[in-house]
């Protein structure tokens, strides 16, 4: 569980992705989060949580997961996050791309 917003285009995202090893999980997003709004002073960001389940076995033999946001103007970007042993590393990369 947790919110994402597109920086870029200070909007709500329009899906966002995590990609585990091969396979890509569609997240569930635009639940309710008041602490994105609030934190952000944005009342536009309320619905911008997301919730997403992995299956233990597809964590077999990854040391990464990868975040692909997709904005509301069809760029995304892709964060990472890179699990070594019990240590979790969150790497942000804001580069844009187009879909």
């Amino acid at each position: 569980i947790g919110w994402a917003i597109d920086s870029f285009s200070n909007a709500p995202l329009s899906e966002i992705y995590l990609k585990v090893g091969e396979r890509l999980i569609k997240c569930d997003y635009g639940l309710q989060m008041i602490n994105a709004a609030y934190l952000l002073n944005d009342q536009n960001m309320m619905f911008s949580g997301f919730c997403v389940s992995v299956p233990v076995d597809y964590l077999d033999s990854v040391d990464k997961l990868e975040f692909i946001m997709i904005g509301s103007d069809g760029s995304y970007r892709f964060d990472v996050i890179s699990i070594l042993g019990d240590e979790i590393t969150w790497y942000k990369n804001a580069f844009p791309y187009h879909v």
